[in-house]
């Protein structure tokens, strides 16, 4: 799954429409979860 694939999922679930910073949070926390870097660096 991409990030925007991902983006769209949680904008899906979301109980209500987001709010401009919320929507800046989601697409943080899309590209967050996804990075290999960072997955990576957490579970090794």
């Amino acid at each position: 799954m991409d990030v925007s694939s991902f983006y769209k999922v949680l904008k899906d679930q979301f109980p209500f429409e987001p709010t401009n910073q919320q929507d800046i949070a989601l697409h943080q926390l899309s590209d967050f979860i996804l990075d290999k870097k960072i997955k990576t660096v957490l579970f090794y």
